[in-house]
């Protein structure tokens, strides 16, 4: 029963386009149209592409090119498959991330165990949390170490 559920569910976030980040699916002729374009600057390094890493403009193209394949000779969205408009929707979203710089903004959740506990919680964090959370270690640890090497003498 679990398992049906739990079915429905993906195939509610996959086919429904307001729950699968509010991307509807255009005409294969208008996507490619706009990702020319926007291949144009990426690759000129123009405009919001001027201060990107590299590695994030080569993602772009990267994702870009798989979706270029993907709707090679299709004259209508009705003739992609629902996997490969799945995939066509994941793309885009993935390129209109990296141009939005939303990467802060994907959460990661993990699996963490209270020291003194057997039980382990879900906890979600954005990538900026996870940063923020991480450079303050790294403070703490360089503030504790050189409050112990003023004490002891370290060299």
């Amino acid at each position: 029963m679990k398992a049906l559920f739990a079915a429905g569910l993906i195939l509610i976030a996959i086919s429904g386009s307001s729950i699968a980040g509010d991307i509807t699916l255009q005409q294969p002729g208008e996507i490619i149209a706009q990702q020319k374009a926007i291949r144009v600057d990426v690759e000129a390094e123009k405009g919001r592409f001027e201060t990107m890493p590299k590695v994030k403009r080569k993602k772009i193209l990267a994702d870009q090119d798989k979706l270029f394949g993907l709707l090679d000779g299709k004259t209508d969205a009705a003739e992609l498959s629902e996997p490969e408009r799945t995939e066509v929707k994941a793309l885009l979203a993935s390129i209109s991330g990296a141009i939005e710089n939303k990467e802060d903004e994907r959460m990661i959740c993990t699996r963490e165990q209270k020291t003194g506990s057997n039980f382990t919680t879900k906890v979600c964090r954005s990538v900026a949390q996870i940063r923020a959370e991480k450079e303050s270690a790294d403070r703490n640890m360089k503030d504790m170490t050189r409050q112990t090497c003023s004490e002891r003498g370290c060299f």
